[in-house]
């Protein structure tokens, strides 16, 4: 329902959330909200923004050490030896759980568009039994 043309099914496959955000209307969701929301959705998605630029820019720095500067530079060699051999030791953990990670996540969308669904119905079926109970008064 709040996706660009030609990708209802975006959010039910395993596809990385990152992707997501792209194929999400935003201009569509943002006429069903309020205005508050609005504003709060739209500085999470500035954030975000801002949070990618970042990454982009961090991960494309170069990430050695020279080490041999620092032990030119420091009386006690040992500590560099130390820090030296941490940094060589060093193994970040890898996730192996993203897949499980990315199932709930189009779980989630899927069950928040189908909150926002119903809500939306009720919605718009406000107005009409506000009628109802005008014309019923109307008559009483």
């Amino acid at each position: 329902m709040y996706y660009s043309k030609g990708s209802q099914n975006a959010l039910q496959t395993n596809m990385p959330s990152k992707t997501a955000t792209a194929v999400l209307d935003f201009t569509r969701i943002y006429t069903c909200l309020g205005k508050e929301t609005i504003a709060s959705l739209q500085a999470f998605h500035q954030c975000h923004g801002e949070a990618q630029r970042a990454q982009a820019t961090y991960s494309s720095q170069p990430t050695t050490v020279d080490f041999s500067h620092y032990r030119s530079n420091l009386m006690n060699k040992a500590t560099m030896d130390k820090a030296e051999k941490l940094f060589k030791d060093f193994k970040p953990v890898s996730y192996k759980h993203i897949t499980v990670i990315q199932a709930f996540e189009a779980k989630v969308a899927k069950e928040t568009e189908e909150k926002i669904d119903v809500e939306l119905k009720d919605l718009q079926a406000t107005p009409k039994n506000i009628e109802e109970a005008y014309s019923f008064q109307a008559r009483g």
